[in-house]
């Protein structure tokens, strides 16, 4: 058996956090022979390495956002299957690298609330970092997948004291900012927030998303801590 440091496994605990939703466990349901067909067709040297089905184009009707890769190192992308009533399967779209992100760490992927959300997780030295990106189609005709939120949370050793978990999350639709900071196993006590606002860019398409990003745009910038209310 392989044994993680702190940092790695607060990090896989805290992917599985953002991305499941409480209270209810992981979709398990198998990715249909059809889809696999459409991604072995496009992405011929890759192989699924995880996934999440669910309505992200149309409701009622169910797509597949799958992690691809080569193994447990190298190349990471999420591709996007749109799927019909009558149970076929196409192509609608890809990211680049997400590894590019998070060398070596893990990528997971959920469909909710009509949206798509990318994490990854960042083991780090002594802080473990997750970050989530939620995807959703706008535009006149709905049809074009942007960012439209982002996450961050930093997750140090409970003996860290105060500050032991801050995390800072942006909707990229209305400019709203949040940052919680507090005690890890507090209970909530100790909590401290501050809420901002963040200037409205030009849409980002998923496709043309640069995940090299590490959190050096202001959606992801966390406050001095002596700015943060306490609850």
């Amino acid at each position: 058996m392989t044994t993680r440091s702190f940092p790695q496994l607060v990090a896989v605990a805290c992917v599985a956090a953002v991305l499941v939703a409480p209270g209810r466990a992981p979709a398990r349901t198998p990715l249909p022979a059809a889809a696999l067909a459409v991604l072995k067709e496009r992405f011929p040297g890759l192989q699924p390495l995880s996934h999440a089905l669910g309505p992200l184009h149309a409701s009622g009707v169910s797509d597949a956002a799958v992690v691809l890769g080569r193994g447990e190192h190298g190349v990471r992308l999420v591709a996007v299957l749109r799927g019909d009533a009558q149970g076929g399967w196409r192509f609608a779209n890809a990211s680049g690298d997400v590894d590019a992100a998070c060398a070596g760490c893990d990528v997971q992927v959920r469909i909710r609330d009509a949206g798509l959300e990318v994490g990854t997780s960042d083991p780090g030295a002594r802080v473990a970092t997750v970050r989530t990106w939620r995807f959703a189609y706008r535009g006149a005709r709905g049809e074009m997948l942007r960012l439209v939120a982002v996450r961050s949370e930093r997750v140090a050793p409970a003996e860290a004291g105060p500050g032991a978990v801050r995390a800072v999350s942006a909707d990229l639709l209305t400019g709203e900012k949040l940052e919680v900071d507090e005690p890890a196993g507090a209970g909530g006590g100790g909590r401290r927030e501050r809420r901002s606002r963040v200037p409205l860019r030009q849409p980002i398409a998923f496709d043309q998303f640069a995940w090299e990003f590490r959190g050096e745009a202001p959606e992801t910038h966390f406050a001095p801590e002596h700015t943060l209310a306490a609850r």
